[in-house]
């Protein structure tokens, strides 16, 4: 999903905090209701701006499998990098991710770059110790503190699909996999 009037929803419509969020349960809905996936076969995956809505998402409208959440913000208001002042001003005070994270009952994946500039690693590590001060499993949240990354420079496989793949793999058995 892209935000409104960004990316590939570039000149369609205007960013608003209800749009993304209606957008984002219409979404949902459809991976729910029509394709017929069930809550429990579902993983939330939000990088960066789009951490706030997967928080959302599973906090307030389901229980996915998991929730990886990659160099995610506390809230957009806190975020310092100036090339974002668009989200400020149409998303200001929405998407605290570290208001309602505990809601949050899945496993969540937390990956951030000790180098990110962009949204620092403060962010990350705050969204993880809200996430220890809950009466959860320690084992149901992880924080990766990924080495030289920044917010645009990592290695794919190494930083991203090496730690979901075993990060799913520890928290995540769909009843259709078979390991035989």
């Amino acid at each position: 999903m892209e935000y409104p009037g960004f990316g590939i929803n570039f000149g369609r419509g205007f960013c608003s905090t209800s749009q993304v969020k209606h957008e984002a349960t219409v979404l949902l809905d459809f991976v729910r209701d029509e394709m017929g996936v069930p809550n429990d076969n579902i993983i939330l995956f939000g990088r960066s701006m789009g951490t706030g809505v997967a928080v959302y998402l599973a906090a307030e409208k389901c229980k996915p499998a998991a929730i990886i959440l990659v160099a995610p913000y506390t809230a957009i208001k806190d975020v310092p990098f100036p090339p974002l002042t668009f989200m400020l001003r149409c998303l200001s005070g929405h998407f605290n991710s570290l208001h309602i994270i505990q809601k949050v009952e899945c496993p969540v994946l937390i990956i951030h770059g000790i180098d990110d500039k962009t949204i620092p690693i403060s962010h990350g590590r705050k969204l993880f110790e809200k996430l220890a001060a809950t009466s959860r499993p320690p084992s149901t949240f992880k924080l990766e503190e990924r080495q030289n990354c920044s917010h645009i420079e990592y290695s794919v496989r190494k930083d991203l699909i090496w730690p979901t793949k075993c990060f799913l793999e520890e928290h995540w058995k769909p009843e259709w996999f078979d390991e035989e």
